[in-house]
């Protein structure tokens, strides 16, 4: 009975000390974006990334784009939703639209900066 109490009790603090240590372990889910209050560009400008439009909502001020890699944000190619500050630069995207765009991040929002449609 003893023997089982303490190889119990040697797994329980086994466990205890594994999840501890993974705790504090690095979990970043940013899927490399800045995180917030980093510099965003580090006096990088911003450049210029292709994208295709898969969603517009104006009311929102919104944009969902499936686009290439973000230079200056450290962005991997992804599906994702963007803002914009006026909703004048979404006007006459539809979807299915190739576009470039700069981005920048301010306050863990992603803004679209300026839009050129493609041909």
């Amino acid at each position: 009975m003893k023997r089982e109490y303490l190889a119990l009790l040697w797994a329980a603090g086994t466990l205890l000390l594994a999840g501890s240590s993974l705790a504090q372990e690095n979990h970043d889910h940013n899927h490399g974006a800045a995180a917030a209050g980093e510099a965003k560009n580090d006096g990088e400008q911003t450049s210029w990334t292709t994208g295709e439009v898969r969603k517009v909502d104006l009311g929102q001020k919104r944009i969902t784009l499936r686009h290439g890699a973000i230079t200056n944000l450290g962005m991997d190619p992804m599906t994702m939703v963007f803002r914009v500050r006026d909703a004048k630069l979404l006007e006459g995207l539809q979807v299915g639209s190739k576009i470039r765009f700069r981005a920048e991040q301010a306050a863990d929002i992603l803004y679209l900066t300026e839009v050129q449609a493609l041909q």
